[in-house]
This record gives structure tokens, C-alpha cells and sequence, in this order.
């Protein structure tokens, strides 16, 4: 059986990126025997406020990692290939993956790299990285992006051959039985639809501009309930978003739950959902796993036209499309999806995409054509 070996940041912490590393090595388990290096060195995250010598003590405790789990596996028992989740566009990261990272692996591996990133073409535009990337594409026998829109932003200087495509999953967990899900479409939309936002909260997420929708909703006198998750940046964050609902007279409407882990929880929060909002414009959004989540359980979603999602949803189907910035474009959304027979059929169109696009065995397919030919 043909041996994989997975490198990156393992949760916690409970980020995107680390999450994706972990469902990335359970997906290709079904077709290959996987073995992990978490990249984590129990640190939550790198931050403008550590010292250099904290950094550099960061980076080589990595190395030590990756170096002592190569020399742990036999010598005649080497992985065929290594996907590596962590490659980055930011200028210090990029350092770290030339000055650490490719030194300890084998060159004799073929070696994947996952681009979770949206922006990282920015990594062949900087003056200070231009060179080194180029020597990191000379490296890497493919490049994995999750949409063909990322990879064509790339286009420029990673040839075709070495740019492939293949979107996220996400775990069983998370993913609804058929019966769970044809229950919720043959039902009725509860007197109080519940409207999901989950995320980081992050301003660029959207979730202030969510409630200014909300608000919009309020006025119309649309009933609902709306609930927020998700891990706060700041506590001047979490006080400004408090205060906004309150101005907006939304304190019995709106809940937030923070972070949540538990992954039962997290599955009937979609579930329970009648509309999935994300009016995203993070700057480095590249395929947010929370609308897969949300497809699965046959929830329609609300969001902008950014990133790679106008490639994973369809406008006037599973999705309504918003400018995130208005508040009335996004009530329009919600209101018109809320409509007994419009919610019945983007529920169905929901469920439906995520069946022929991002199910496991469609994305775990995809990787095998990848690494049969390795």
C-alpha cells in the first residue's frame, strides 16, 4: 500500500487550516497508509509581539521535529510522498518554509504542497520572496489549491503541470445522514428560523455587517433568531459587536456562543439552521470549510462573491450572493430564502452540491489519481 505522510499544524488550536491538516490525513487514509508530523509546537500562533529569538526558537524546535520523524522511519520503508499543509505566502512564513521546512525533507520524496491560502501569488509578486519561490516551485512536484480560480492566479509562475486542484472535505462528523437531511427538506421552516454565522470572528468575516442584515430583518419584521460562533480576536472586538446588537435593539434575537469544539454540537447547529450567512472579505479567504459544512446539512448560504466561492456555490440555487458591505443586500438574501418554497429547494440544491463536490469519497478520489501516478 502506497505510504503518505501528512506534515502540519494538528488542533488544537482549532483554526481552518489546522482542522483541514486533520481531515486532510483521515480523508487520504481511505486510500493510503498515512502516517502525521505535527508541525505544532504548542504554541497557538506566531505574533507580531514575539522577539526574534522567540522565533528562531519556534522555527528549529519545528525542524527538530520534521528532522527526528524522518529519521524515525526505516530506511527501507520511506514515505512515497509527503503533502505538506503549512507552505505560506507571508514573508516571514516563507522564510521558515525555505530556511526549515524543505531542508528536512527528503528530496528524493515527491513533496505536495496544500495552498490554503487565497492570496498566495502574493509570495511570486514581493520583491523580497520573487526569487525564493521560484526555487520553491523548482522543489515541489505539485502544488494543491483548492479551487481552479487560486491556482490560476498562479498561473504566471507554477506550470501547469504542477498546479492541480482539489477542495476540501470535511469529517463524518459533520456530515448528516440522508434521512436527517430529507427530513429537514420535507419540513416546514420553524415559526423562528434560526439564521448561522460560523467563523473566527474576525472583522473581515463579515459578522458586524451580518448584524447591521440583521437589523434590516428586524425592521421589516421578519421573525428569526440568529446565532453566532466562533472564537473572538479581542475583547474590544467582542465588546463592539455587544454593543452593536444592543444599539440595534437584537438582545433577544442574537446569540453568540464563542468557540465551539465539540463536533456533535457543531454538526446540529447546521442542521437546526435555516440560512448560513458568511458576507466574507478576508483578505486571504480561500475556501471557508464552514460553507461546505453548511451545504451538507442542506442549509442555504448567504455570502460574497470572494475567493474561490463563487466556483463552490451557485447563485439562485444553493446561494444567494451578496455585496457584504450592505446591509440591505444582505436582508434581500435572507428574506427571499426564507420563503416556504425558495428554502425547500435551495435546502435540496444545497445537500446536493456538497454530495457531487466536496462528499469524502469524491475529494478522496481526486487525491488518489494524484498520488497513484507519484
Amino acid at each position: 500500500m502506497t505510504r503518505v505522510t501528512v506534515i502540519g499544524s494538528l488542533p488544537p488550536p482549532f483554526n481552518g487550516q489546522n482542522v483541514q491538516t486533520q481531515r486532510s490525513a483521515s480523508l487520504l487514509s481511505c486510500h493510503f497508509h498515512v502516517d502525521t508530523i505535527n508541525q505544532s509546537t504548542g504554541r497557538e500562533a506566531l505574533n507580531d509581539e514575539l522577539s526574534v529569538a522567540a522565533r528562531i526558537k519556534h522555527y528549529l524546535a519545528q525542524r527538530s521535529l520534521i528532522r527526528q520523524a524522518f529519521a524515525d522511519v526505516p530506511g527501507n520503508n520511506p514515505p512515497d510522498a509527503v503533502i505538506w499543509h503549512t507552505v505560506s505566502p507571508a514573508h516571514l512564513g516563507h522564510i521558515r518554509d525555505m530556511l526549515v521546512v524543505l531542508p528536512s525533507l527528503p528530496r528524493s520524496i515527491p513533496l505536495y504542497a496544500v495552498v490554503h491560502w487565497g492570496n498566495f501569488d502574493r509570495v511570486f509578486r514581493q520583491r523580497t520572496t520573487a526569487i525564493t519561490a521560484r526555487r520553491l516551485v523548482d522543489r515541489v512536484s505539485g502544488f494543491v489549491f483548492l479551487d481552479k480560480a487560486l491556482a490560476d492566479r498562479c498561473a504566471r509562475w507554477v506550470p501547469a503541470e504542477k498546479r492541480l486542484v482539489v477542495p476540501n472535505s470535511i469529517d463524518e462528523a459533520l456530515i448528516p445522514s440522508s434521512a436527517a437531511v430529507q427530513s429537514k427538506v420535507a419540513g416546514a421552516i420553524p415559526d423562528v428560523p434560526m439564521i448561522l454565522f460560523v467563523a473566527n470572528m474576525i472583522a473581515s468575516k463579515g459578522y458586524m455587517e451580518l448584524v447591521g442584515g440583521l437589523h434590516e430583518l428586524a425592521r421589516r419584521e421578519v421573525r428569526f433568531r440568529a446565532t453566532f460562533a466562533g472564537k473572538w480576536q479581542s475583547s474590544a472586538d467582542r465588546i463592539a459587536f455587544e454593543r452593536a446588537v444592543k444599539e440595534n435593539r437584537l438582545d433577544d434575537r442574537v446569540t453568540h456562543l464563542g468557540a465551539v469544539t465539540d463536533r456533535q454540537t457543531v454538526a446540529e447547529l447546521y442542521l437546526n439552521a435555516c440560512v448560513f450567512a458568511l458576507p466574507t472579505y478576508y483578505p486571504t479567504e480561500a475556501q471557508p470549510l464552514s460553507v461546505i459544512e453548511a451545504l451538507a446539512a442542506a442549509t442555504p448560504v448567504v455570502v460574497s462573491r470572494h475567493a474561490s466561492l463563487p466556483n463552490m456555490v451557485r447563485d439562485g440555487h444553493e446561494a444567494r450572493f451578496v455585496d457584504p458591505h450592505s446591509p440591505t443586500e444582505i436582508a434581500d438574501a435572507i428574506e427571499q430564502l426564507l420563503e416556504s418554497a425558495t428554502w425547500r429547494d435551495a435546502a435540496a440544491a444545497a445537500r446536493l452540491r456538497f454530495d457531487k463536490k466536496f462528499a469524502p469519497d469524491v475529494v478522496a478520489e481526486q487525491w488518489r489519481v494524484i498520488l497513484d501516478q507519484t
